[in-house]
């Protein structure tokens, strides 16, 4: 049995096609599917999601789909990527979202030799297909976890998330960030014209709009504690590799 080495990690609710399409686009379009497993993050309330989950599992076989349920937690994004990443098997975490494709074929090798080539592994893999180099879907080394206790600190409901990274990887070194334009994975969002309104999305964009009606000084990114939260999670990314270095 070939050993995992990427998890795809992908919170999903009430979306049983895209599920089907992630799959889809995630295992075809890699250069060494049995080192690739997804890892679907699923709400308890939603049923039909755990079904499908399961159902996906006896038709792609051969592929590595898992599937973790959670309590409900409304949208919490960065805390539902913390909770699917858990089970993992893999060493890189790629997180995604079910909304998205892979859409470059290779993409898992391509995002392995990176990670190769730099010892300590904390580096942030960034992805093309997002709005900007900061909004794609990241790759990220499970000692990113070690270090700082989490891959998205726990506090964003899906925006703001991915600038956080950006912002804590260029706090180390500005050269730890990977704009890798070979891999793009696609953001097919409602936003972008690329899919219809759906329930999911509507209960999300109410989460979003409560985020960004709080005072500057309370937002989870713009706020006073999130500032102090990102700068101990430099510090402690920044201890993790001296100690590395010292091996």
């Amino acid at each position: 049995m070939s050993e995992i080495r990427i998890s795809v990690l992908c919170p999903t609710r009430k979306r049983t096609a895209l599920m089907r399409r992630v799959v889809y686009n995630c295992f075809r379009t890699c250069a060494y599917p049995e080192e690739v497993e997804l890892i679907f993050g699923i709400d308890d309330d939603d049923i039909e999601s755990i079904d499908a989950a399961k159902s996906l599992q006896e038709e792609f076989s051969t592929y590595n789909i898992e599937y973790t349920v959670w309590p409900r937690k409304k949208y919490v994004f960065s805390d539902l990527m913390n909770q699917c990443s858990k089970p993992a098997k893999g060493e890189i975490f790629n997180l995604m979202s079910d909304d998205a494709v892979h859409a470059s074929f290779g993409w898992d090798e391509i995002a392995l030799d990176i990670f190769d080539s730099h010892p300590d592994k904390l580096i942030l893999v960034q992805t093309k297909g997002g709005a900007n180099p900061s909004t794609g879907f990241p790759f990220m080394h499970r000692n990113w976890r070690t270090a700082a206790g989490y891959i998205l600190a726990p506090i964003f409901n899906g925006d703001w998330g991915d600038y956080w990274l950006s912002d804590v990887i260029k706090g180390i070194g500005a050269d730890r960030f990977i704009y890798c334009t070979d891999i793009e994975i696609r953001h097919l969002h409602v936003e972008f014209g690329q899919m219809e309104k759906d329930q999911t999305y509507i209960e999300h964009l109410e989460e979003r709009k409560k985020q960004e009606d709080l005072p500057t000084h309370e937002h989870p990114y713009h706020g006073i504690e999130g500032k102090k939260m990102k700068q101990l999670e430099i510090e402690n990314l920044k201890k993790f590799i001296e100690t590395e270095n010292l091996k």
